[in-house]
């Protein structure tokens, strides 16, 4: 059964390693927190709030060198841009090599 750890935890880092728990209602239980044997608990330490922050950061990082694309995009438009198509044939077997099908 999926859990939404988000709903669990505040997404915030902290000094101090903190518990969360959360109980979850099994298929049939008519109350989460009646007690019963159909109850699984979970616990989760602070590591969960550090992920989900890093996560958040990383999403908000560009995964564009913007100034590669830029100096490309000149020289393509200057006429200057060279391909060689040895380096790129390398490149192709050496993927394929490393990922194969």
């Amino acid at each position: 059964m999926p859990i939404d750890i988000r709903t669990v935890m505040n997404l915030t880092t902290g000094s101090t390693a903190k518990k969360t728990s959360a109980t979850v209602k099994m298929k049939g239980q008519s109350d989460p927190s009646a007690p019963s044997a159909e109850t699984d608990s979970v616990s989760l330490t602070d590591t969960v709030s550090v992920l989900g922050r890093a996560q958040e950061l990383l999403a908000s990082v560009s995964v564009v060198n913007t100034d590669r694309v830029s100096m490309v995009a000149d020289a393509i438009t200057m006429g200057d841009y060279e391909i060689d198509s040895e380096q790129v044939a390398e490149k192709i077997i050496e993927s394929e090599k490393n990922h194969p099908s």
